[in-house]
């Protein structure tokens, strides 16, 4: 089969098909790396009050994800994980 004249068509369907692979493979690192946090709570003063504590690699995690989650809703790639990435960052 002579493919030739339609070499550039294939290659805008592959790297359009590995950028959408590689979104779903960044959510589904996003979503398992949240399985490894922790919550800290500790009681605040002299107080039975609770408060959480340690939270300084939760907020680093989060702006992280917040970050990569705008460019994701950015890209034309999105639409495969659309509705998860939606349901990940909800405005």
């Amino acid at each position: 089969m002579d493919l030739n004249p339609f070499l550039d068509q294939f290659e805008i369907i592959s790297i359009g098909a590995c950028k959408e692979l590689q979104l779903g493979e960044n959510l589904k690192s996003m979503w398992n790396e949240w399985k490894g946090i922790t919550l800290t709570v500790t009681l605040w003063k002299d107080s039975p009050l609770k408060i959480l504590s340690e939270l300084d690699e939760v907020q680093a995690l989060l702006d992280d994800h917040l970050t990569k989650t705008i460019t994701m809703r950015g890209s034309a790639f999105v639409k495969p994980f659309e509705s998860e990435v939606k349901s990940w960052y909800v405005v």
